[in-house]
């Protein structure tokens, strides 16, 4: 017997998905929700704590873009993140990765603590790991063409600035990476 299903399958583009990094909770429990790079990756908040459809969401911030709070270009990959009362973006452009991270409430005013980090080859944000009480890494990917490899690691801020440690290297490809931060900040990952 087959199971039925409620509602129709309808399918959707790339670009409408919600990626894996983009919702985080607020400390009153809102949700933020960081909208794909076709809707100009805007950052919308929840009217509730239990919101249901998009109506139930009002803009917050415009991150990317011409208007952007962060930066004019529209970024590859993104991921927000929320710890205590900091809220945590996190973005790649090509070979650059950049975080910048300010205190909640969010507002068109927030002042941003940022930094960069310049890779080889092109970096994808594939997860930001959180532990309870700080953001612990933001895993990467990255691909180089000559020669060709792949490389998944961890970026880390200390001090203030970022530090990558490449976690392992491949020619033939490296693919669905995932973690889990321990309370204790410790990492575990996996991928195939």
């Amino acid at each position: 017997m087959s199971a039925m299903r409620p509602f129709p399958i309808i399918p959707e583009s790339p670009d409408a998905l919600v990626g894996t990094n983009s919702t985080a909770s607020t400390p009153d429990g809102r949700l933020l929700l960081l909208l794909p790079p076709a809707s100009n990756c805007d950052l919308l908040i929840s009217r509730t704590d239990l919101p249901v459809t998009l109506e139930d969401f009002e803009s917050c911030l415009t991150l990317f873009g011409e208007t952007g709070s962060l930066e004019n270009a529209i970024p590859e990959s993104a991921g927000i993140s929320v710890v205590g009362d900091r809220f945590l973006v996190s973005w790649s452009t090509g070979k650059t990765l950049r975080c910048a991270t300010t205190s909640l409430p969010l507002r068109p005013g927030s002042e941003w603590d940022r930094s960069s980090l310049e890779f080889e080859g092109n970096t994808v944000i594939e997860q930001i790991l959180t532990s309870k009480t700080d953001p612990v890494a933001v895993l990467y990917h990255e691909t180089r063409s000559e020669p060709a490899r792949s490389s998944l690691g961890v970026v880390l801020r200390v001090d203030g600035s970022l530090r990558a440690v490449q976690l392992c290297e491949s020619t033939e490809g490296l693919f669905s990476p995932r973690g889990f931060c321990h309370p204790d900040g410790s990492l575990d990952l996996v991928w195939t």
